[in-house]
């Protein structure tokens, strides 16, 4: 491919968008992390069971073990609200990064189509020229 003026723009296009692509990834990955977790403090907290009979402190006890529990649940909860209004603004931002580059892509294409013409009418003209100068000889010879 050619290089022109718009290529090593394209290419800065292209390492942004890239890595755009691999922070979305990145974020998916946390994403589906929390998920797991999310679902197995979910599990314990199903699976928790209060004291039937005991003394008060044990029952305290375990009323602040739910407590922390649900507590953890919530703090997991808002990481993974957070994890979505990232990817979101990922998003966003990979889709208007997207835009940038592909209108680059476009200028690149168009500066390359220029010159192809360039270069095809300069050879037509080059060949107009030895057709002349054939001609000539022939009418001379």
């Amino acid at each position: 491919m050619k290089t022109t003026k718009f290529s090593s723009l394209v290419l800065i296009k292209k390492e942004k968008l890239d890595e755009i692509e691999r922070q979305i990834i990145d974020v998916q990955s946390r994403k589906r992390g929390l998920e797991k977790k999310i679902e197995k403090k979910k599990e314990e907290i199903r699976k928790f069971e209060f004291p039937d009979k005991g003394s008060m402190s044990q029952y305290q006890l375990s009323k602040e073990q739910f407590s922390l529990q649900m507590k953890t649940l919530e703090d997991l909860k808002a990481s993974y609200d957070l994890r979505l209004k990232q990817l979101d603004g990922l998003k966003e931002l990979y889709k208007e990064a997207n835009i940038e580059h592909e209108k680059f892509l476009a200028l690149e294409e168009e500066e390359i189509k220029k010159a192809n013409k360039l270069k095809i009418y300069l050879e037509s003209k080059e060949m107009d020229e030895v057709a002349n100068i054939l001609t000539q000889m022939k009418k001379r010879g």
